[in-house]
């Protein structure tokens, strides 16, 4: 069984996967902040809170993803692939509730 990743260890992971970032978070699922930028997880909370969507994209960069336990959102730029970003949110979440 593998250990589930601590927040800020999440988002070692993603800036590793997805070069380019601005800035990025992890939120709990109450959208409190846990590690990160605490401006862009407020921002992130208040967007996916807004449908019931478990993933969000903003045209001014932002990217998140939710699950039943977390949330991780990014900023990034134009270069950045939205379909590999979306995974490697995904792949962020799976590592913060393996175990």
């Amino acid at each position: 069984m593998t250990a589930a990743l601590t927040p800020d260890a999440a988002l070692a992971l993603v800036s590793t996967l997805t070069p380019g970032l601005r800035r990025a978070a992890v939120l709990d699922a109450g959208g409190a902040w846990l590690a990160g930028d605490r401006d862009l997880a407020a921002r992130a909370h208040r967007e996916l809170e807004a449908g019931p969507d478990v993933a969000v994209r903003t045209l001014d960069g932002l990217h998140a993803a939710r699950d039943h336990r977390h949330a991780v959102a990014v900023e990034a730029g134009q270069e950045v692939l939205d379909g590999l970003l979306l995974a490697d949110l995904h792949a962020a979440l799976a590592a913060l509730r393996a175990g």
